[in-house]
Parts: C-alpha cells; structure tokens; sequence
C-alpha cells in the first residue's frame, strides 16, 4: 500500500500548520501580510525564489512497495546541523532523522538555497508515518496478547522512542521559519500534564466474595502481612477498600494541582483478563454520582476481547452510557490491545470522540511520535476521521519496570523537560490500585514527584 496519496499529504500539511497556528491554503501560507509558496517537491519540481519553502520529497517512502520494509535505518543530526549559521536553542544534543529528502545533501535539518527556505529532510513522509502508525498496518510482529510488538517499532530499534520526534520537527520547522522570515510564529500551546485512570477493578474486597478470594490468595502466596488488614477490611465500607481509596487520591491530587483527570470504567463480564465488576450496583451508581459531582470526565475502558469485535464494543459501551448521566466519548483500551487502524474506525463508528490507547504498556515513550492530541488517519480507506488520538506516553506499569524508586523521579523530569520544549501535553495512566500493598512506596512517590512535573 502507498504511504502518500494527495489525501494523507493534505492531512500531513493540515496538522503541521494547524500546529503551527498558521493559515495555510494549498501549496502556500500567510502571515502579517505575507504570501508565502509551501512546496512539497521531488528534485524536478525545485524552484529557488523568493518567499518559498521547498520541503524536499523522499521517493522511496512514497512507493507502494514500501509498507513491507521493517528494517529502516535512520540518521542523526548534531544540534548544530539543524540551521547552519544560525543558533537555535535545543535541549538535544542530536535529532534523528527518519527520511531525507532525496536532493538533500544530508548535512542539515534546513538550509538556504538562492533566495530559498529548503527543508532537508521529508518532513511530510517522516510526520505522517509516525502519526498514522503506518508501520503497525497488517502487521504481522505481534505479542502474546495480539498487539503490535513495541520492539519492532522504528523509534524502538533506533532509540529514538524517548522523544517526541513529530513535535521536535515542527518546532524546529518554526523556529527555522522565524529566522529566515525575520518574524515571530506565535501559537497558543502550553506544557501540560493530564491524568487518566483506567479502573480495572474498582474493588479489592468487595463484594464479600472478592474479599474472600483475596484472603485466600494472600495465604496461598504468604503475604501474611496483609491478613490482618484483609480480616477488618472485608468487613468495612467500600469506601475504605484499597483500590477505592486510590480513585480519592486521584480526585483529590487533581484538585490539588488543577490537572485534568479522567476515570475509564469496564462494563465487561467477568473473564481470565477481565474483573467483571457490576457498573449497576448501588456502591457503582455512588461512585459515578460522587465524581459527576466534581465534574470530572467518565471514560469507556472496553475489555480485552473487544479488540476486533465491534458488537461486544457496543454492548459494553451501551452498558456504560446507560449507568451514568454525562455522555461516554473518551477511554483507553484494556491491556492497550489495538488494530491500526481498525480499532480507531471502532471507536469513532460508536460515536467516540477521544482514544488514548496508544502508549505501551512495556516501556515509555512517544509511540505515535507526538505529545499533542491529534485527527487521525485511516490508511485503509485514504481519509481524515473525526476522531481524536491523545497519545499515552508515561504508565505506571512501564515506569515500574524499566526504573526503580531512586532514579524514577529523573526519568519523569527528563520526560516533562522534553515535553515542554514542545510545549506538548504529558499524558499519563495511574491506575487506582498503585497505591496500596506492593504498590504502596510507588504510590506515595507519584503524590510526591507529581508536583515537580506539572
């Protein structure tokens, strides 16, 4: 299948200067006044004259051939090879670079040519394969739980997974625009931190049964130290349940920092990868009132075998809608299990209107290559959707893994550091049960830590 068609070239130049907060017309955009030709050319189609930015075209990305090529090697850039001549501020030491343009020397990110702006690298192809994740389509490098293997990922084999390399090129596209046009792109974008909180059980000893079964796995695994907690707590309010209780630390810490947070609920029955918490309880009807009340968002966490199966999709999201009192337009897949882009063409045919399942659950990082809620794609039938992907890039889960309590604190402040560069929204999943039992010390670190990172 061909990577760029008329269509997702279009999408690709809507979303760069959407972001950049420019007017942009085909094959030109103004500012103050000013006319300027925006031209995405392959090296017949250069011209060098005034007010012009050649952005220079990659040919093998627009093959069609290319979509069975997985071993793509990509470049580094030095800081100082972005815009020779010129100083441009920079957290990174080097930048990589996924396509160049074929007439580029390959010595910069932009460089002046005659009375022209020419963008070396295929800023067009290299945006739209990360925002599209063309390179999960058909996949056939999946896990043990049918997701798209994260080790097979570009950005992965080639360390680059880290940064937000789509807004890092649109940055460093609009700093280059401001120098060379001698004026100031202004856009409204500001750093933000957003919570979201997938419930896959809401309950940890009730009902009486579940805490029942609690005290019998404690035993079973000689976690003795929790029995005595476990013999009061069966007996307490659900207000006093453990994972209940992280859903409070969750409200309370929004409203303490003024962060926007949303809670996604399962509407599922009880399976091997699924709790199967009843939604309809009165103890559930409590809940959904208490958070409605602080207006906070309630969000759609569909079960793990919704993946490729619309009709279960559509149950447990009517169940959802049906026991609550605001509309359900956002969530997160269970276990992140999606299909690019099947699963988006899911969630938007069942009135959705955010996704925020694209993250790993294994590692951390910018799968989508963006920090910035986005319009997606869909490759398949070569059109823009209405819905929004908001890109998952800190779990607690993958932090747990790939760090430890003494330098978990460096890696966030690295991520919130890049992030604000870009000025991008540092979206992170805190489940409701990783604040007590061994999650317990990683809990009270997330209250500590999450005031350095807003």
């Amino acid at each position: 299948m061909q990577m760029l068609t008329a269509e997702s070239i279009k999408y690709t130049e809507d979303f760069i200067f959407k972001r950049l907060g420019l007017q942009h017309d085909y094959e030109k955009f103004s500012f103050n006044g000013m006319n300027v030709d925006f031209r995405y050319c392959s090296d017949s189609d250069i011209r060098y004259k005034e007010n012009r930015i050649n952005i220079l075209k990659n040919e093998f990305a627009n093959e069609s051939c290319f979509l069975e090529k997985t071993d793509l090697i990509i470049d580094w850039l030095k800081a100082d090879q972005i815009f020779p001549g010129y100083k441009i501020d920079t957290p990174l030491k080097r930048i990589p670079i996924i396509f160049w343009g074929d007439a580029s020397d390959r010595k910069s990110f932009a460089s002046i040519v005659g009375k022209s702006l020419q963008i070396n690298i295929d800023l067009i192809a290299s945006i739209f394969y990360m925002i599209s994740r063309y390179e999960e389509y058909n996949s056939r490098l999946i896990d043990d739980y049918s997701r798209f293997s994260y080790h097979e990922m570009l950005a992965v084999k080639n360390d680059f997974i880290d940064l937000p390399v789509v807004d890092i090129y649109i940055e460093l596209f609009r700093r280059i625009i401001e120098i060379f046009f001698e004026i100031e792109v202004k856009n409204n974008n500001t750093y933000e931190v957003i919570i979201s909180s997938d419930i896959d059980e809401v309950f940890l000893y009730h009902p009486f049964s579940k805490g029942i079964k609690t005290i019998i796995k404690d035993a079973l695994y000689y976690r003795f130290s929790n029995l005595f907690s476990d013999s009061r707590k069966i007996f307490q309010s659900y207000l006093y349940d453990d994972f209940y209780s992280g859903i409070e630390i969750l409200c309370n810490l929004s409203k303490l920092y003024s962060i926007k947070t949303n809670f996604n609920f399962m509407a599922s029955n009880r399976s091997k990868m699924d709790d199967g918490y009843s939604i309809k309880s009165i103890q559930m009807g409590k809940i959904f009132e208490r958070l409605e009340q602080d207006n906070f968002e309630i969000g759609f966490h569909p079960s793990y075998y919704t993946l490729n199966n619309p009709e279960l999709y559509k149950m447990e999201k009517n169940l959802l809608q049906s026991s609550v009192n605001q509309r359900i337009i956002s969530g997160r897949q269970h276990f992140l299990r999606v299909n690019t882009p099947a699963s988006w063409i899911m969630w938007e045919e069942n009135g959705m209107k955010l996704d925020s399942s694209y993250g790993f659950s294994e590692i951390l990082g910018f799968r989508c290559g963006t920090s910035f809620p986005y319009q997606v794609f869909d490759i398949r039938t070569n059109k823009k959707l209405d819905l929004i992907e908001q890109p998952l890039i800190i779990m607690d889960g993958a932090l747990r893994r790939n760090s430890d309590l003494s330098n978990a604190r460096e890696v966030l402040l690295s991520y919130k550091k890049i992030t604000q560069f870009v000025k991008g929204q540092l979206t992170i999943l805190w489940h409701n049960r990783s604040f007590s039992r061994h999650w317990k010390d990683w809990g009270l670190f997330f209250i500590d830590v999450l005031r350095d990172i807003i």
